[in-house]
């Protein structure tokens, strides 16, 4: 009998993927860039906008908590604009760490 087909297949994939599970958490954060300047190579240009290819990490440090007590080194792996001018910001820290702790 075939496997039933996952109704989000990109999002049933990207859960695959993971190797540690997520903890929902309403913990303040606070994204710090570590330099000021990026070079890269752009794919495409219009009036309105640019799409760029960036030719080395974006190393940010994220501080966690009411007043950033606790601060972890990682990079920037994706940036997505959402609904009501808010963005969705991704990091993949540079040392695993035990989510429970924060």
């Amino acid at each position: 009998m075939p496997k039933p087909e996952p109704e989000h297949e990109g999002a049933t994939d990207t859960a695959n993927r993971r190797r540690d599970p997520r903890i929902p958490t309403e913990t303040p954060v606070e994204l710090v860039l570590d330099a000021s300047s990026f070079r890269g190579a752009a794919q495409d240009l219009s009036a309105q906008g640019i799409c760029f290819f960036l030719e080395s990490d974006l190393k940010v440090r994220v501080r966690l908590g009411p007043e950033g007590e606790i601060e972890i080194p990682g990079r920037l792996v994706r940036l997505d604009s959402v609904t009501d001018g808010k963005l969705v910001v991704a990091v993949r820290f540079d040392q695993r760490i035990d989510p429970r702790r924060l």
